[in-house]
């Protein structure tokens, strides 16, 4: 068995990924199979995806996924914005904030943000960076 290569396309709202075989493979006869994935995260019963990419969660892991709001999801150990980790996200205090409901300090960024609280500090993330902390 060869290795496949992958490459991603979209159509009007679907998303499709064309799993391409490699040449001197048994499979080199077959045509590319193409697969319509769902956008944003999703799980199935082999594992969650952003976008039809794997997070490669443990099973323990997988169990405790929880999406949330504006491209960001968690886990009991890890913080994801759009199928990334962030690193050093707490998840146990994660909590994402639209414009709407914006503390008056952080109105400037003109964006959802994600926050947490660690120790005595609250740090700020805007499009899954980490872009200030506060002492509180």
């Amino acid at each position: 068995m060869g290795n496949n290569n992958s490459s991603f396309g979209s159509a009007k709202t679907s998303v499709y990924k064309v799993e391409q075989k490699q040449e001197g493979t048994e499979q080199e006869q077959q045509p590319n199979e193409i697969i319509k994935i769902r956008p944003g995260y999703y799980k199935n019963s082999k594992g969650i995806y952003y976008d039809g990419v794997s997070l490669n969660l443990s099973k323990k892991e997988r169990s405790s996924f929880k999406k949330l709001k504006y491209g960001y999801a968690k886990t009991k150990k890890f913080v994801f914005y759009k199928g990334q980790k962030i690193e050093f996200a707490n998840p146990e205090t994660f909590i994402t904030i639209n414009r709407k409901n914006m503390p008056e300090e952080f109105e400037k960024f003109n964006s959802v943000i994600g926050m947490d609280f660690e120790n005595e500090f609250k740090r700020i993330y805007q499009f899954g960076i980490k872009i200030f902390e506060i002492k509180i």
